[in-house]
């Protein structure tokens, strides 16, 4: 390995060292001026906002699956003359459309878990976001399900539903070559972006929690996350090399 490469490193190091000690101590002496006291009736303050833009936030997750539906309805109807005319032009704009239908219920499903999650922190703001937290969710889950309806009838090939449990493995399984090439891509690509994700969201909490804005948990919660990825990550890296994959 080149020197440079060493040379980088130590100097990346450095810098990230020197940018810790000035936001340490910028922060100290923000802490020593503001008073603990006001530190803390700010962050009441920012979970008071929080909970109470959950609402407005599950509402808009609503209008989200609505678009969702219009991508699905137009993969059904581009799908449908695709097979009437056997065009690989219409062919792909249909998948296309589901593929953009699913990613937003996919978004809506984790967007409405995280919203009303915030919104359990307000007993009022709670009981007014349950009912539309329950129709996002399963306007998701029949978003989904319409998605992957309207894929099969496009790829007879492909099994599964995803109301069974088995739904990932079985589609994974009716997939070809190709298709599942495409798949380790994408998964690679996204363990590379939540490697960084998780390695840059230590300097904003670290940061947060030196003004006490974050606790503990949010550090236990964000190292048992990252740490799952990673030994899950090894475990079957390692069955892999084994020929363990099943």
């Amino acid at each position: 390995m080149k020197k440079h490469v060493y040379l980088k490193f130590a100097g990346t190091l450095i810098f990230f060292a020197l940018v810790g000690a000035a936001i340490g101590y910028g922060s100290g002496a923000l802490l020593s001026d503001l008073g603990v006291a006001k530190i803390y009736d700010l962050r009441r303050w920012l979970a008071q906002l929080a909970s109470q833009a959950a609402f407005w936030v599950l509402a808009a997750d609503l209008a989200l699956l609505a678009v969702g539906f219009l991508f699905c309805l137009r993969g059904k109807n581009l799908g449908a003359r695709a097979l009437e005319k056997e065009t690989d032009r219409l062919y792909e704009k249909a998948e296309e459309a589901l593929c953009r239908a699913m990613t937003l219920a996919n978004i809506s499903v984790v967007l409405g878990m995280a919203a009303f999650g915030v919104a359990c922190c307000d007993a009022d703001v709670l009981l007014r976001s349950l009912p539309l937290f329950l129709l996002a969710e399963g306007l998701g889950m029949v978003l989904q399900h319409l998605t992957v309806r309207r894929t099969q009838a496009l790829n007879p090939e492909k099994k599964g539903s995803v109301f069974e449990a088995r739904f990932v493995r079985q589609w994974y399984d009716s997939c070809d070559e190709a298709q599942r090439e495409q798949i380790g891509w994408a998964a690679f690509k996204s363990f590379r972006v939540m490697q960084s994700l998780f390695a840059w969201a230590f300097v904003p909490l670290a940061l947060l929690g030196c003004y006490g804005l974050v606790g503990p948990l949010v550090f236990l919660v964000w190292g048992g996350l990252w740490m799952v990825q990673i030994v899950s990550y090894s475990v079957y890296a390692r069955k892999a090399e084994k020929g363990q994959m099943k």
